[in-house]
């Protein structure tokens, strides 16, 4: 920025690293852990208009689905939430949004879920269109329970 303007701003961050530095694949996550489909939807659009791999993207909402199944589990198995959240390395007020999800999904729709991610890498690598094949599983994800 020169000697004349010391002020560094979010223009001048985009303009050396780009968009898709700013919006990180873990604001995704946790608009899905909110289950806020709006902002989940913004974000998937500028991180894949960036140029981010749609298969990372893909990739991380996966794990998500993983993740409240895992919580589903321990918490079945009577495991307490500060273990839960040790065992997921992750500060204890993070996790807390994933038992109550957790608990508002059954067995088949989690496993219908996983089910999805896996049919939705199918057609991406068979040549389907990454927005609207990402879009649509993360309405899934976001919708139900």
């Amino acid at each position: 920025t020169g000697p004349a303007n010391r002020r560094v701003g979010v223009e001048e961050v985009k303009a050396v690293v780009g968009e898709h530095r700013l919006r990180s694949v873990f604001e995704l996550t946790h608009a899905i852990e909110r289950r806020a489909m709006g902002q989940a939807t913004i974000v998937l659009e500028a991180l894949l208009g960036a140029g981010e791999d749609p298969l990372k993207l893909l990739g991380m909402m996966t794990r998500e689905v993983r993740v409240t199944w895992l919580v589903k589990e321990w918490l079945r198995q009577g495991k307490s939430a500060e273990e839960i959240a040790r065992l997921l390395r992750r500060p204890r007020q993070s996790v807390e949004p994933l038992f109550a999800r957790s608990e508002s999904l059954s067995p088949h729709a989690l496993s219908r879920l996983l089910a999805g991610c896996l049919e939705v890498e199918r057609r991406i690598k068979s040549g389907g269109l990454p927005k609207p094949e990402l879009t649509a599983l993360l309405a899934e994800i976001v919708g139900i329970g």
